[in-house]
Parts: structure tokens; sequence; C-alpha cells
């Protein structure tokens, strides 16, 4: 069989074959023609580590993308992405990096970080998001500090838009989102209490969002 880590070692990477091979090891592991990896939590991050090495290269200015979205790469990291959440990674070990704010230079222009990934990964983030119980309760609601809320905030706004422009992702999710966005509301006090204008303005737009979902 395959071996994803070596396959991601190859240069270039054949991300067809990252496809077909993640989508394969799934379909063997469900019907227990091949047991999972040991430890497969602590794999998976393995994996996302590696593939968001080659993914986002670290400059001093700015960060910049290493990858040019063809439709086989997009389709390869897609389903990585999806191995990797199906294996068992824990939301911790990936959420933070959706939060980013750091600019990074994409073949498409400049964005930030975490609208990169989760445009990327918008359909895996969501339907984990969907299909995992308390997911955002969980796992987003800890926001202790404002410092925490921003980006927190910032990406649940950007979710939102995900769901109003896809009416798939709405229809399946959107109830559970809004849920566990209000759930978490009085956690995200700090930014309406803010003395920046600019806080303020980031709550009340994730607030309207909830009224057009």
């Amino acid at each position: 069989l395959y071996n994803v880590t070596k396959q991601l070692d190859q240069n270039p990477i054949q991300w067809s074959l990252i496809f077909t091979i993640t989508r394969g090891l799934r379909l063997l592991h469900d019907v227990r023609l091949l047991p999972r990896p040991q430890e497969p939590d602590q794999y998976a991050k393995e994996l996302w580590m590696i593939m968001l090495a080659k993914m986002i290269n670290h400059e001093e200015d700015f960060d910049k993308a290493n990858l040019v979205l063809t439709v086989d790469t997009q389709r390869g990291l897609q389903s990585l992405f999806d191995y990797i959440i199906y294996l068992g990674i824990k939301p911790t070990e990936v959420l933070p990096h959706f939060f980013q704010s750091n600019r990074i230079h994409t073949d498409s222009g400049m964005t930030t970080i975490g609208t990169y990934l989760l445009t990327l990964f918008k359909h895996q983030i969501t339907s984990w998001f969907g299909t995992t119980p308390h997911f955002i309760t969980d796992n987003v609601g800890e926001t202790n500090t404002i410092e925490q809320c921003r980006p927190a905030v910032t990406f649940l706004s950007t979710v939102l838009d995900l769901c109003s422009r896809e009416k798939d992702i709405r229809q399946k999710y959107g109830s559970q989102f809004i849920d566990g966005i209000y759930t978490c509301w009085p956690q995200f006090s700090s930014l309406y209490y803010s003395t920046n204008v600019d806080d303020k303005l980031l709550i009340v737009t994730l607030l309207t969002k909830t009224f057009i979902i």
C-alpha cells in the first residue's frame, strides 16, 4: 500500500495520487480490510502539520502559499484533510490555524491564512462542525480575552458567509451553527464592551449575519 507521508515527501507531489490514496485508505478502514494506524490522532496531527508546511511558506514580511490551487491540487488537499479528520485529529490542533489573521500571498491575491484555509476546506470544516455535536461550544467558545475573541468571531463570521452563499451548507448545518454561536454569545461580550469601534463592529456584524441564515 502507498504511504501517505512518503508521497508527501515527493517533489513534486502528485496530488491526484494523494486523492486516490486517501480515499482508498478510508474505504479499506471502513470495511476493516486495513486497520487504522496506531495512535491515529497522532498520525493525523503529523499529516496535518506536513500538509500545512507544503501549503504555506512563512517569510519575514508576509506568508506565501507554496501551491497553485489547480483542480487536482485542491482535490488532493481536500481529500487529505478529510482523511485527517476521519483519523480523529483534535479540533484544538486545527482551529487555531483557521483563526490566523496573518496576511498570505496566494495565486489569487492577498488574503489571511484563516480565510485561505477556510475557502479551500469549506466543505470539510463545515461538515465537521455540522456532524459533531456541540462542536462550536466545545472548541470555539473558549475565548477568555479580547485577543482570543477577535479571531474566533472573525472565523465564525466567515463561516456564516459561506452558509449564506452555499445553499447545501446552509440547509444542512445552518441552524446548528446559529445555535452554537448563540450558546457561546456571552463569551464574546468583551468585544461589545470594548472601547475599540472595530471590535464593536465585528460582533455586530456576526450578529447581523446570524439573522440571514
